[in-house]
């Protein structure tokens, strides 16, 4: 039975398919010259709630079909988070660039159907969780998805599953997609060198090959045994094309000195609801030094504006809520208090100064700290990367808001540690810096498939 794959049975079998229905990404959304291609979902409800699809079609674009006897090479990409569906999209527009015909059906998110995917599931938005209670919650949904995959992939049989990170989820595909002579790749792959060194048997088994965005993870994977070429950090490709509003100032009512901080609290519900309330207290604490300083918010995704207002009008403070201006705000900011994650590597990219957030549990803070935890000295990538801690960080259970706003206050303008930090993040720049990594992943990807073909 498939659902074992991931320790759950006898699951009700009365349930609706999850591959169902089949939903078009609007055009005004697809990259310039694409065919709109359909987004396919759990239900309607889904497409309801992000209110982002149109009406449903019945046929998929046969540009993109992976029904048997297809002509040319085909790949199923697999994305659980926003991060990984915007990388992911990046590596469908080359791949696609680069080898027209290819055929690219994915589990993902809305960029990977706008970038040329065909996309039957928004795994994306249905199951970005982490932590040990969200994760737990989900596992019915989780186990539906699995099920049908596995039924998916032996019925294509694409020429390769492409995953990127979600090693949680991915790691199962790539069990079952070995087992049945489906080649692996795996893009932005799992930080097993921070944690989860038990899960480096499993990958050696089931990855055929590894394309690595971390200069450092090329050689830790290679001498444990596993196949891992460096491409680059597509992020930098991202940020390399950024473009500051030059009308934010005016439209914010700023003048060169007013003094901006950025509160970043993350991408996920939990994460918001753990950080948000912390940094707004530090926030609070931040305006009794300095009177009259402004704070800028940013929203990852929409849905979560109801929470974030809820807590900001708890919060004492006041702060101006941008839907997706991350990046301005980082950008302008003289200090961002950031949760780890990947804002951390693009803050640092803008040189601006930031403090490291993440709640955790006081069990999950005891697993972090256990001998199967954490195995790095530090949890922000821009510590990692730079072998000692540019950025102050804090791993949290209680309430650290006074440490917080007293380390954010020592890296503004004027403060003791301010001049080492910005140093710091410039040699974590320099070392990031290497450009056309989606590009250099597709070429990967495509002499890969070479490589099989001619076996």
């Amino acid at each position: 039975m498939r659902n074992a794959e991931c320790g759950m049975r006898n699951w009700d079998q009365s349930r609706p398919a999850v591959f169902g229905s089949e939903f078009r990404v609007p055009s005004s959304e697809l990259e310039e010259g694409a065919v709109p291609l359909p987004l396919s979902g759990h239900a309607e409800s889904a497409a309801l709630e992000t209110k982002r699809m149109t009406e449903p079609i019945l046929t998929p674009s046969p540009s993109v079909s992976t029904d048997a006897g297809r002509r040319g090479s085909s790949v199923f990409i697999v994305a659980g988070e926003e991060s990984g569906d915007l990388h992911a999209a990046d590596l469908v527009r080359e791949l696609l660039r680069l080898d027209p015909g290819l055929a690219v059906a994915a589990l993902g998110g809305r960029r990977m159907a706008a970038a040329g995917a065909r996309v039957l599931y928004p795994l994306v938005d249905e199951l970005a969780v982490m932590g040990f209670l969200p994760v737990l919650a989900k596992l019915p949904k989780v186990g539906r998805i699995l099920d049908e995959t596995y039924s998916h992939l032996e019925r294509i049989r694409p020429d390769a599953l492409i995953l990127v990170d979600y090693p949680g989820f991915n790691l199962y595909l790539a069990r079952y997609a070995r087992r049945h002579g489906i080649p692996v790749l795996y893009y932005i792959v799992p930080q097993l060198w921070a944690w989860g060194h038990w899960r480096l048997g499993r990958v050696r088994r089931r990855v055929d090959r590894m394309l690595v965005i971390f200069p450092f993870e090329e050689e830790f994977y290679r001498s444990r045994g596993i196949d891992a070429r460096f491409v680059g950090h597509p992020l930098m490709d991202q940020l390399a094309r950024f473009r500051p509003d030059p009308e934010f100032d005016r439209r914010h009512g700023l003048g060169e000195a007013d003094r901006v901080f950025g509160l970043l609290p993350g991408s996920r519900s939990h994460e918001i609801a753990g950080v948000l309330p912390v940094e707004l207290a530090a926030a609070r604490r931040i305006l009794a030094e300095i009177p009259g300083a402004r704070f800028f918010l940013g929203l990852a995704k929409e849905k979560h504006r109801p929470l974030v207002e809820t807590l900001l009008a708890a919060g004492g403070v006041s702060a101006t809520v941008l839907a997706g201006g991350a990046r301005e705000i980082m950008s302008r900011s003289e200090v961002c208090l950031v949760t780890s994650g990947t804002a951390t590597v693009e803050t640092a990219w803008f040189g601006t100064p930031l403090v490291i957030l993440y709640r955790i549990g006081r069990f999950a803070r005891l697993v972090a700290r256990s001998p199967f935890g954490i195995k790095t000295r530090h949890i922000g990538m821009v510590n990692i990367l730079a072998g000692r801690e540019v950025a102050p960080e804090f791993l949290m259970v209680g309430d650290e808001s006074e440490r917080v706003a007293r380390a954010a206050l020592a890296l503004a303008r004027g403060g003791p540690g301010r001049a080492s930090c910005l140093e710091g993040l410039a040699e974590v720049r320099r070392r990031l810096d290497k450009p056309d990594a989606s590009r250099r992943a597709a070429e990967e990807v495509l002499a890969f498939l070479a490589e099989r073909a001619g076996r």
